[in-house]
């Protein structure tokens, strides 16, 4: 593009510095899918996030600057997009028209004006409403539902009462609200402060609270209408928040039709009556027009950090008032984004830089909409491990320090975390919610159970088992523990103990062993502790070791022949001159050696320790005998070889 785009004075290809740094923002609750978009602008808007700003879009997004100012100014035309006021002012030279019944010099339906090349120069025709996305809960005795209609925005039908003498279309129903789940666990009055609307409609939501909560700041009040735990309806007295002052902000309506307006207003006329009657708000549109307005003003009740709140009696909601979708947790994720940070909330901060951030639970949902960035995402994922100090939290992030004073801000603000002076939490090694299912675990297990020891377990082991386990549940270990919390770790520790106690002697844990596994689960356990002690009789020449290892292997399968061979070779070589445990050796070695159709490598470790015992003759017997079982195999071939070398370096039977 060679000049300056007609609808946006400013050159695509070197725009300037305070145009760059400019952040498109989604307009509330907006819903392309409401909107006929292109695939090329409806990937542009799925990557406003109000976070990125127009530089970063223009050098990251696959898009020619040109393509991608005219999908801007289509976004900002259709009321999905805004920016802020400066910018408007600066660079946006008309006003983007808005979508209208064809009239002469307008746009016809379905063609922008910006592909149209022209300026919307028809005269004001009344504005079609497209309001944030989720359908009202209910507006009855009439229905209002979404009618699609090619070529232009989709509006609201008023589906036909069964009464004649139904009230509007604006009236809600008088379904009782629903049941409380709990009592409230917040005060009644309070400071918003302390407890800002998005952290008290969290505990609101817990206790499916109906109702409605006044808020009050300085000379403004609000109220905010929960139904069964959400909220559906808010209202205001600020003139500002009218519907038809709020369009006007929005480039709904020009200034001539808000004199107009105001004049009806003056005249005694409702604001939505007022806007009907100048035809910009169409009657199948008034009650989309509503929930916009009421999304507007909970939006803005959700950026107050000063002023009160007081919850009106459960159960008793008005009779008149509409019932709305009014979609929180997106509103709640665009209020911290956008909350207000001072240096008055900074100093808050510094002077509670040794309380504690206690963070609440979060559903995925709301960490997707969060769309944290890296160093966003590993602060809060740190935040959420554990109850910390404000001050320790700043150990954990590479942000810089306003920042992170305004990240901790906005989790306070959206009620994803509590301050407290004093540590809260049940902190310790083992998370609190999880010890009642440990010890089920603990009181259902076996005494190695118990101790999370392995039932091939030395002496040694078990004392550092025990160790381990002691760690993780003595109560000594924790801190702010509730009482019944403290019971259950004492009788895990009774649990442990026991066990201990049982399995620290040798011989009893042996027979305990024996006793209380099946024969395929001793063979299992046998099978690893024979591997373990190949390594340390065979390759690291450790005798010593290799026999306490081949014993329990042995003990646990006494009648399988490669336990038996494998533990008389390490009692030998552990014990020389030892007659009696040469005895005892040479007893299971003839026993294992009688029967029949051993293996070849059986036989080769047999030939080891007869030879061990210094009976060389029997052992070539036995070197050959392997050697014609395994058909000259190399391993066998290899074993046979270091038998013949023992009392050689080298050799299978050691020196």
């Amino acid at each position: 593009m060679g000049g300056a785009y007609p609808l946006l004075d400013v050159d695509p290809k070197s725009p300037p510095q305070d145009f760059s740094i400019e952040i498109p923002l989604p307009m509330l609750g907006a819903d392309p899918a409401e909107k006929d978009l292109t695939p090329r602008v409806a990937y542009l808007f799925s990557r406003i996030d109000g976070n990125t700003s127009l530089g970063e879009l223009l050098d990251s997004l696959p898009m020619p600057p040109k393509a991608l100012f005219e999908s801007l100014l289509l976004l900002h035309a259709e009321g999905l997009v805004g920016f802020s006021e400066e910018f408007e002012g600066k660079y946006l030279k008309a006003r983007p028209p808005v979508r209208t019944s064809v009239a002469p010099g307008a746009t016809p339906p379905g063609q922008s004006a910006i592909s149209a090349g022209a300026r919307a120069t028809a005269a004001p025709e009344p504005v079609s409403f497209t309001p944030p996305r989720s359908t009202p809960l209910r507006v009855t005795p009439a229905q209002v539902t979404v009618a699609p209609d090619a070529g232009r925005a989709a509006t609201f039908t008023i589906a036909p009462s069964s009464s004649p003498s139904s009230p509007p279309a604006s009236s809600a129903a008088s379904a009782k609200p629903p049941p409380m789940a709990r009592p409230l666990s917040v005060e009644r009055t309070g400071e918003l402060a302390a407890r800002p609307l998005a952290r008290l409609a969290r505990h609101l939501g817990e206790a499916r609270y109906s109702g409605v909560v006044t808020l009050k700041r300085a000379k403004a009040t609000k109220h905010v209408q929960f139904f069964g735990g959400d909220p559906t309806y808010a209202d205001s007295d600020v003139p500002d928040e009218e519907v038809g002052i709020l369009m006007h902000k929005r480039g709904k309506i020009d200034d001539r039709r808000l004199a107009d307006y105001q004049a009806a207003r003056k005249a005694g006329k409702t604001p939505m009556a007022a806007l009907m009657e100048l035809g910009a708000v169409t009657p199948a549109d008034a009650p989309r027009a509503d929930r916009w307005r009421a999304q507007a003003v909970l939006f803005d009740a959700l950026l107050w950090r000063e002023g009160t709140y007081e919850l009106g009696e459960p159960g008793k909601i008005p009779a008149d008032a509409p019932r709305y979708d009014l979609g929180l947790p997106t509103l709640v994720v665009k209020a911290w984004r956008e909350a207000p940070f001072d240096d008055k909330r900074k100093k808050y901060f510094e002077e509670h830089r040794n309380w504690y951030l206690v963070p609440s639970a979060v559903t995925p949902e709301t960490i997707a909409r969060m769309k944290l960035n890296p160093k966003e995402e590993r602060l809060f994922n740190a935040i959420q491990e554990q109850t910390r100090r404000i001050r320790d939290i700043f150990e954990l992030t590479s942000l810089f320090i306003n920042e992170t004073y305004r990240f901790i801000d906005g989790l306070l603000a959206m009620g994803l975390a509590e301050l407290s002076e004093k540590n809260p939490t049940e902190a310790g090694p083992v998370d609190a919610k999880d010890i009642p299912e440990q010890f089920q675990c603990i009181q259902m297990g076996n005494y190695f159970e118990r101790l999370s020891a392995h039932p091939i377990s030395t002496d040694q082991d078990i004392e550092d088992a025990l160790a381990r386990v002691t760690a993780r549940y003595h109560p000594r270990y924790y801190s702010n523990l509730r009482p019944a919390t403290k019971a259950t770790l004492e009788k895990m520790m009774v649990l442990i103990t026991e066990a201990y106690e049982h399995l620290k002697d040798a011989k009893r844990r042996k027979e305990y062993r024996n006793k209380t596994y099946d024969r395929p689960r001793l063979e299992y356990f046998s099978d690893i502790q024979f591997r373990k002690g190949e390594i340390f009789l065979f390759w690291r020449d450790d005798p010593k070791t290799a026999f306490a290892i081949f014993e329990s292997s042995w003990e646990m399968c006494p009648d399988i022949p490669l336990y038996a061979v494998s533990y008389a070779l390490a009692a030998i070589r552990a014990h020389p001159g030892d007659r009696k445990r040469a005895a005892e050796a040479k007893a299971v070695l003839d026993r294992a050696l009688a029967r029949q159709d051993l293996a070849a490598k059986v036989v080769v470790i047999g030939a080891a320790a007869v030879r061990a015992l210094g009976d060389v003759g029997r052992s070539e017997l036995l070197c050959r005998q392997a050697l014609k079982v395994s058909g000259n195999a190399p391993e066998i071939v290899h074993l046979v070889e270091q038998v013949r070398k023992q009392g050689q370096p080298g050799g299978l039977g050691g020196a």
